[in-house]
């Protein structure tokens, strides 16, 4: 066994993703991560990084290191060490933003131009009930003094794009994330993924999806908890990334005073909407 979600499915439900982690997890830690569940500020970039979602991760972890994007933090280590000294060493959430408390978490998934929006959903879903498992087991990890731990909302969030969910994805499905998709369905209705049923399919989940992480949330935090799940747009306007390379992210992002671009990325990430607000 090598990592803390192996055999987790597309299909599988919140209780299904718990019980396997549970299965998964040795019984004690097998390397004690320093970093896990660390906030940090990671903002080393390559000069000749074209990549439009790790330009804009790092952008904000350079504008939060400025001063620039209070409460930002990125590329927080969920399962590191757990299974093995050298597992889930690339499970991390990408951008975790804190209330000044550290009462109030947002985790987000960020999405520009790679995957789909179901398997980034399942993504930081799983990343979230890693945290959950984390915190019940928080002293043997050992992790009762990070102050992450005592959160008493989280949000797990996709953060994407508006035309990220309208439909340019679909080719991208999996026979997995199909499968996933039919769970939502009747016998009736036809089993193919068709584009006009999916921005409808997505809603259900979220909504069935959010009643069962409330319910696993507060049942193993003994109501300490409670976590959600959401998909979120940057605002129409923000349809193109500020940055050519990782150097122009350092000349952009990481100065004193605040520039142009670095206004943008501010702006965009304070002004995201939810894509299905009645999920």
């Amino acid at each position: 066994m090598s990592s803390l979600f192996e055999g987790i499915r597309y299909t599988a439900t919140v209780a299904e993703i718990y019980d396997r982690i549970q299965l998964n997890y040795p019984g004690s830690p097998h390397s004690r991560s320093g970093s896990l569940w660390l906030l940090r500020r990671a903002s080393e970039i390559r000069s000749d990084n074209r990549s439009a979602e790790k330009m804009l991760e790092k952008a904000v972890a350079m504008l939060a290191e400025r001063g620039h994007m209070a409460g930002w933090y990125n590329q927080c280590p969920v399962a590191s060490g757990i299974v093995s000294s050298n597992s889930d060493r690339n499970s991390a959430v990408d951008l975790v933003h804190c209330s000044n408390s550290k009462r109030e978490a947002r985790f987000i998934e960020l999405k520009w131009d790679s995957d789909n929006p179901l398997s980034a959903l399942q993504q930081i879903l799983q990343y979230g009930i890693a945290y959950i498992f984390c915190r019940v087991h928080r002293r043997e990890l050992p992790l009762h003094y990070r102050s992450l731990m005592d959160a008493q909302q989280v949000t797990l969030e996709v953060v994407a794009p508006r035309g990220y969910y309208g439909g340019s994805y679909q080719n991208q499905f999996s026979p997995s994330i199909e499968a996933w998709l039919n769970q939502f369905e009747s016998e009736e209705e036809s089993d193919s993924a068709t584009p006009d049923r999916v921005p409808s399919e997505i809603s259900e989940f979220l909504s069935e999806t959010n009643h069962a992480l409330r319910g696993l949330a507060r049942a193993k935090t003994g109501g300490a908890l409670e976590m959600s799940l959401d998909a979120l747009s940057f605002p129409v306007s923000f349809d193109e990334v500020p940055f050519q390379n990782g150097q122009e992210v350092r000349q952009k992002c990481s100065t004193k005073m605040l520039t142009d671009e670095g206004r943008l990325v501010r702006d965009a990430f304070s002004n995201l909407r939810s894509v299905w607000p009645d999920s």
